[in-house]
């Protein structure tokens, strides 16, 4: 991810956090993971209401969250669009077809902390792999569609280790 001065670099990060499971088991970390990383991009200067949203609880219900996605399409000449999503993964086809149809966004970047999920995993894979080469965004996933992505007391394993790294102190020397 770029490192410029937030006033140069034109963003749209929208993390999102679910808790509740379809079948109504729940998860810990899914909104603290949203949050986090919100939180530390903020703290990295991409602090604009209008371009860091952070959906949790009630405004990561389906509706909103789809709602959210569809407004990711309307941002022109975007450097970077980021959706970050943890916990559990209900919008596979609307949420490849918000970053492919992004195509004012010169980069585009999903993020996505799950498990338990093996269908909706596979078909975002199989969703992506469709996808022409210049539509297909980056995506960076805590698991395999078999696999368990685990969490500690406070984040899942997979999203603190990115939080580890984005907070993690930069060397201002040039080499």
């Amino acid at each position: 991810i770029p490192f410029m001065p937030a006033r140069d670099f034109r963003y749209h990060l929208l993390s999102i956090g679910v808790n509740r499971e379809a079948n109504g088991a729940t998860v810990c970390s899914g909104e603290r993971d949203a949050f986090g990383l919100s939180w530390t991009f903020a703290q990295l200067g991409y602090w604009r209401a209008d371009r860091n949203r952070c959906l949790t609880g009630a405004q990561a219900a389906q509706p909103a969250v789809e709602g959210h996605l569809a407004s990711c399409t309307r941002f022109d000449d975007l450097d970077l669009l980021l959706v970050f999503w943890s916990g559990h993964l209900f919008a596979v086809d609307l949420l490849v077809e918000t970053l492919a149809s992004s195509s004012d966004a010169r980069l585009r970047v999903l993020i996505i902390d799950t498990c338990h999920a093996d269908d909706r995993m596979r078909r975002l894979e199989a969703a992506i792999a469709d996808l022409p080469g210049e539509r297909r965004p980056i995506v960076l996933a805590s698991c395999a569609a078999d696999g368990r992505a685990r969490e500690n007391s406070v984040n899942g394993y997979f999203t603190a280790a990115l939080l580890r790294q984005l907070r993690r102190p930069r060397s201002n020397s040039q080499a």
